[in-house]
């Protein structure tokens, strides 16, 4: 089974898009692990209490909560009329 895995060729699409998603990993990353590199735990500490930092951070938080959840109502449906609808052009997407 070790053999089956080293063995496996990727296809360069596959590998475009691990990279790609590498990079959106590391924008995410990078500035979170240099602010623990710069700031000390007192700092970090101080700055959470700061009202404007944690309405900041909710207003973060709300917003990706909401888009999740519009984009989850709107693809749902559309995920399942794809799955087991047919309809011209069908072919054109690839399932």
């Amino acid at each position: 089974m070790k053999t089956e895995i080293l063995n496996r060729k990727y296809e360069p699409l596959s590998l475009l898009f691990a990279a790609l998603g590498g990079v959106v990993l590391l924008f995410i990353i990078a500035p979170l692990v240099s602010m623990f590199i710069n700031c000390s735990l007192p700092e970090l500490v101080e700055t959470a209490k700061d009202q404007e930092v944690r309405n900041s951070i909710w207003l973060t938080l709300w917003t990706s909560m909401a888009a999740t959840a519009l984009f989850a109502i709107a693809a749902i449906p559309f995920s399942y009329l794809l799955a087991r609808k047919d309809f011209r052009l069908k072919g054109l997407i690839p399932v």
